[in-house]
C-alpha cells in the first residue's frame, strides 16, 4: 500500500490573551502516522494548558495543537530571578520617602558641640592675642 501524505500538525505557543509567544512548530507525516507535539518552557511563562491532541496520528485534515501559558508577575524591584523571598520581605519593609536611614544620632547635641568647638577656637585666639600684646 502506498503512503498518503496527511495534514499538517501545527504546535502554536500563546498567552492567555491568543498573542503568539514562540516560534510555531509543524510537523508532517503520513496519514495513520503517530505524532507528538512537545510543551516548550519559554522564559517569563508558565504553561497552563493544551488545547488539542497533543499525541495522535495523522489524518487527511491539517490538525492545530495549542499552548496556551501564563505570563509570570515580575516585581519591578526585583533583584535577581534568583532573590530569596527574605530579600522580598525586605524590599516590602522600606520606605519610600526620600530620607537618609536615622543613625541614633541626635541634631541638637551636634549643634551644641559646633558651637562650644567654636567658643572654644575663639576664647583661643583672644588669649593669644592678649598674650603677645603683654608680650610686646
Amino acid at each position: 500500500k502506498d503512503p498518503v501524505a496527511g495534514g499538517d500538525v501545527t504546535a502554536k505557543y500563546v498567552d492567555t490573551d491568543g498573542n503568539k509567544i514562540s516560534d510555531d512548530v509543524i510537523k508532517s507525516g503520513n496519514v495513520g502516522d503517530s505524532y507528538t507535539t512537545d510543551q516548550k518552557t519559554i522564559a517569563g511563562y508558565t504553561f497552563k494548558e493544551v488545547q488539542g491532541s497533543a499525541t495522535g496520528t495523522f489524518t487527511d485534515q491539517a490538525q492545530t495543537v495549542t499552548y496556551i501559558y501564563t505570563k509570570n508577575n515580575i516585581p519591578v524591584n526585583s533583584i535577581s530571578p534568583q532573590s530569596s523571598s527574605n530579600s522580598t520581605s525586605r524590599m516590602n519593609n522600606t520606605t519610600t520617602s526620600n530620607s537618609l536611614p536615622r543613625t541614633g544620632e541626635q541634631q541638637g547635641i551636634t549643634v551644641l558641640m559646633f558651637i562650644l568647638g567654636i567658643s572654644l577656637i575663639g576664647v583661643s585666639l583672644i588669649l593669644a592675642f592678649f598674650k603677645n600684646v603683654k608680650n610686646n
